[in-house]
């Protein structure tokens, strides 16, 4: 008994039809080779030598004092942060004579990674081990902002697209610095 091929096809008929998807074949499954090369291209990039992140140059009135970019700055976050994060750029500013502020951007390669951050971030709060206490969860223009205190300061952290933004502020000054800072992280 002569076994027919599926959809009534004949052998030689089915070999014309693999032959003629193979080069589609090889062609889709080179363009995703070379996107996967060209990923990993960029994400080791991306992390190993990490850019400045952009910066208010005021905030509440206050000229901005000093600042830290780059790798420097990513290499500071990522201490406080027992190196746990992939990032891309960082930013660390000081504003005021005294600091009476001080704003640390970290960018991740993809905002699902800043997302990620902010949630560890609050697990870590929550746990009770460190020197802040959560004071409330914000809901301002769409974004989740996080209100602490400690260290005699407020602090707010939140996510803007795939940076993550930490405030530490003087109390008296903390509403018009959070105003300025959430005007220039959209």
């Amino acid at each position: 008994m002569n076994a027919q091929p599926p959809l009534g096809l004949s052998s030689v008929q089915m070999t014309r039809k693999i032959e003629r998807a193979l080069p589609f074949v090889l062609i889709g499954l080179g363009v995703v080779a070379l996107i996967s090369v060209l990923g990993v291209a960029w994400w080791t990039a991306a992390i190993t030598q990490p850019g400045g992140a952009s910066i208010p140059t005021s905030v509440a009135g206050m000229a901005l004092s000093t600042t830290i970019e780059g790798k420097q700055a990513v290499t500071e976050i990522n201490r406080l942060h027992d190196n746990r994060f992939p990032l891309s750029s960082g930013a660390v500013a000081k504003y005021g004579g005294q600091g009476e502020a001080i704003l640390w951007v970290a960018g991740a390669p993809l905002p699902f990674f800043a997302g990620r951050m902010v949630d560890v971030m609050q697990a870590r709060i929550a746990e009770g081990n460190s020197p802040f206490r959560p004071q409330a969860v914000r809901n301002i223009g769409g974004r989740e902002v996080f209100e602490l205190e400690g260290m005699g300061q407020k602090h707010f952290y939140f996510r803007a697209r795939s940076m993550v933004i930490w405030l530490a502020v003087n109390k008296d000054i903390s509403e018009e610095t959070l105003k300025d800072i959430l005007d220039f992280y959209p």
